[in-house]
C-alpha cells in the first residue's frame, strides 16, 4: 500500500492475512516464519523494534520477547529441541555411570584372577551354558 503524507509518499509493506493466524477472543498469533523474518530484520538488518512494530503492526513487547528469546536460542518450535538436548544429557550421564561400574567390575575380575593364581588355582574360563 502507497502511504501519502507531507513529507511525499513511501511505500509501506502490509501485513498478509496468511502471516496471521485468527485466534480466539481477538488475539493474533503468528506463524513461526513470520517471527523470525522480524527477529533476522532486527538483528542482521539492524532494524529498530519501534520501526519494525509500526510496519508489521505487531506489539513491542510481542517483538521483544521474540528477540530475547531468539538471543537465548529458545526460539519459538525450538522447545522440542530443548528436550531433546535434556535427554540426551540425562543419557550421557547414564552412559558415564555405566562406563564407572564396568570398570570397577573389570578391576575386581582382575584382582580375583591374581588372587587364584597366587592360591595355585585357575581361573574359570569359557561361555556359560
Amino acid at each position: 500500500m502507497v502511504i501519502k503524507g507531507g513529507f511525499g509518499s513511501f511505500e509501506k509493506e502490509a501485513v498478509n492475512a496468511s502471516k496471521k493466524e485468527p485466534c480466539v477472543m481477538g488475539r493474533r498469533s503468528f506463524t513461526d516464519e513470520f517471527r523470525r523474518r522480524l527477529v533476522e530484520e532486527h538483528v542482521i538488518a539492524k532494524r529498530s523494534i519501534a520501526e519494525l512494530c509500526r510496519q508489521y503492526q505487531v506489539g513491542e513487547t510481542a517483538l521483544r520477547r521474540w528477540v530475547s528469546r531468539h538471543r537465548e536460542g529458545l526460539a519459538d518450535g525450538d522447545a522440542k529441541k530443548l528436550e531433546l538436548a535434556r535427554d540426551l544429557e540425562q543419557a550421557q550421564q547414564r552412559v558415564a555411570e555405566l562406563e564407572g561400574a564396568l570398570g570397577r567390575t573389570v578391576m575386581e575380575l582382575d584382582f580375583m584372577r591374581r588372587c587364584l593364581k597366587r592360591a595355585g588355582l585357575t581361573f574359570p574360563s569359557g561361555s556359560r551354558s
